[in-house]
């Protein structure tokens, strides 16, 4: 404890600068936010850790992959046409407003077959902003493809895949995740973050679709 407050006050403590004893306490607080919540935080140490959570709208499962980082698989079911889906997905300048985080789009360059997005990302695992830039895609028939170009990450590969949901006034969604970027934070730790996370974007993004359906 004792060498925890030396880290602790070790420093100017300025914002802009940002040691690993003061990534450990950010570590720290985001655990004991984890505590208070229904998911126990202790690992089973299987291999690999998996968590997953199931709603009439929503089939989620986030795991550590044994190569290193996280995958998350998700199935939704969105109160919207697959046209009002894509509209959403595909309107970057509002990326920020379907996330709970610190997020910022510091540029969209629009191609003829794809389109750059360059991202500030702020997390509490992670030191100041990372910066991740993506080649976006769409995909025919439905969805979006985002791969990883460059930034602070050392993988990020997200893909949506979007078709009807048994009616033209429904959606069905499959999402798939594998992101990773380095921390000090343990990799089953990150998994519980990332599942609170989505499960957070989720919901936000049905909310926004199902507004957006209404007003067409």
């Amino acid at each position: 404890m004792v060498w925890l407050l030396t880290c602790y006050y070790d420093g100017d403590m300025s914002r802009s600068s940002v040691s690993p004893c003061h990534q450990m306490w950010r570590a720290l607080a985001f655990l004991c936010f984890l505590q208070t919540g229904p998911v126990s935080l202790a690992p089973t140490w299987d291999s690999p850790v998996a968590w997953a959570a199931d709603e009439p709208t929503l089939v989620l499962e986030v795991r550590t992959e044994p190569s290193g980082g996280v995958r998350a698989t998700g199935v939704l079911h969105l109160p919207a046409p697959s046209s009002v889906v894509q509209a959403v997905l595909t309107d970057y300048e509002k990326w920020p407003e379907l996330f709970d985080m610190s997020m910022r789009v510091t540029r969209v360059e629009r191609h003829a077959e794809y389109t750059v997005t360059d991202l500030a990302l702020g997390h509490a695992m992670m030191i100041g902003e990372r910066r991740l830039v993506l080649e976006n895609r769409e995909l025919r028939g439905g969805g979006l493809v985002s791969r990883f170009v460059s930034g602070d990450f050392t993988r990020y590969l997200r893909t949506w895949k979007l078709r009807a949901d048994g009616e033209d006034t429904r959606t069905r969604a499959d999402f798939e995740l594998q992101v990773d970027f380095e921390t000090l934070v343990p990799a089953w730790l990150v998994a519980q973050a990332v599942r609170r996370e989505l499960e957070a974007h989720f919901r936000i993004l049905t909310e926004t679709v199902a507004k957006r359906a209404a007003s067409h």
